[in-house]
């Protein structure tokens, strides 16, 4: 008797741990016709779809006025400006194959790709965005007006001194959609989904 109440306080126990996480998997991992709907959508949207492979870890775009604040002589950092100092991040990406591009950008070239500050953790989170791992990208032109790179400069990894390099904003691209699916891991089922919504968005039916 006891052995069955153990028994049904584990299962229920295992529910409420694993069921939110079994329902974000879920939410994470869309069926194929979910997916060919997404790839369509960000395909219209997007205009640069490439694969590529990060070429190197990425240097930090920083707010000159938050960190030259955090770092005034006299004064302790302040943790919270420098932590806020960050604004995004750049990432060399090597092109593997364009999808869908703008003529421009040719097989082997990098592109300069900005990831906002507080995106940056989620796709470390899934082992996307290191050297060396090819994904699709659907990049879209970044307005040099952009209100992050305002006033912002480069600090490269593992830097010698804290002195800001200048950041050139020209050819600078970023993800079409942040905060959705606008990198995926480059499988033969993906890259098929997607190759169908880039032909059919070149190729509109009458």
């Amino acid at each position: 008797m006891n052995r069955t109440k153990v028994t049904k306080a584990l299962q229920i126990l295992s529910f409420l741990l694993l069921g939110p996480l079994l329902a974000r998997a879920q939410m994470s991992f869309p069926g194929d016709k979910e997916r060919e709907g997404i790839c369509k959508e960000l395909v219209r949207r997007s205009s640069l779809v490439v694969v590529a492979i990060p070429a190197s870890q990425p240097d930090e775009i920083v707010d000159r006025a938050k960190f030259k604040a955090a770092l005034a002589p006299g004064r302790v950092p302040d943790v919270a400006q420098l932590n806020g100092q960050v604004v995004g991040r750049l990432f060399n990406a090597k092109v593997v194959d364009v999808l869908k591009g703008e003529g421009s950008v040719k097989n082997g070239e990098l592109v300069k790709l900005f990831v906002s500050g507080g995106d940056v953790v989620s796709f470390d989170a899934l082992n996307v965005v290191e050297p060396g791992k090819e994904a699709i990208f659907f990049l879209s032109r970044m307005s040099e007006s952009d209100a992050r790179l305002k006033d912002a400069g480069v600090l490269p990894p593992q830097a010698k001194t804290m002195e800001l390099l200048p950041f050139d904003v020209s050819g600078l691209y970023k993800f079409t959609d942040e905060k959705s699916w606008s990198m995926m891991s480059s499988s033969a089922k993906t890259l098929k989904i997607i190759k169908r919504a880039v032909h059919a968005h070149s190729n509109p039916q009458p």
